[in-house]
């Protein structure tokens, strides 16, 4: 079994940190120690580095959000009426669908993006463990009893103001 650590230290001439992976080797039954040239997905900092460069750059004035003031994960666009949620790396956004893609669009010009994955009638939306579908009347209904889980949420669908 791989048995991973992070080491880091900082130089104090040159004031860099400099980051060391302590691996367990199996097969030749030692420690090796290998440079980390970056961030690795899920390392400590990664979550923290990534809320930074993404608020930064969502309340910047060509993209314009608003942050909560008591929920710093919640955002809020006045002239396109988005109301955006982030976990992580994970975002879940609730607007008119012309909005929504005017979003990933600016996003995915700045980020490197999967394909957005839209709610409708016949998708069911999977967030964080949870399944989201769409009904007229925000009750469980248009997903099929096989794709609920006692996580389901009813989304209502977004109206024009």
């Amino acid at each position: 079994m791989w048995q991973l650590e992070s080491q880091s230290y900082q130089n104090s001439i040159s004031k860099t940190i400099k980051r060391f992976l302590k691996v367990w080797d199996p097969v030749l039954k030692k420690w090796r120690y290998l440079a980390q040239l970056g961030n690795l997905y899920g390392s400590a900092s990664g979550g923290k580095r990534w809320e930074t460069t993404f608020v930064a750059w969502l309340i910047a004035g060509e993209v314009g959000f608003r942050q909560g003031r008591n929920e710093k994960s919640a955002f809020y666009h006045a002239r396109h009426g988005i109301q955006l949620l982030t976990y992580c790396d994970d975002i879940f956004i609730r607007a008119r669908r012309s909005k929504a893609v005017w979003f990933f669009c600016k996003l995915g010009a700045r980020f490197k993006i999967k394909e957005p994955v839209y709610l409708d009638k016949h998708t069911v939306l999977d967030h964080l463990g949870m399944a989201f579908f769409e009904t007229e009347a925000a009750a469980p209904g248009p997903a099929p009893p096989s794709q609920w889980s006692s996580r389901s949420v009813a989304v209502p669908p977004v109206r024009s103001s």
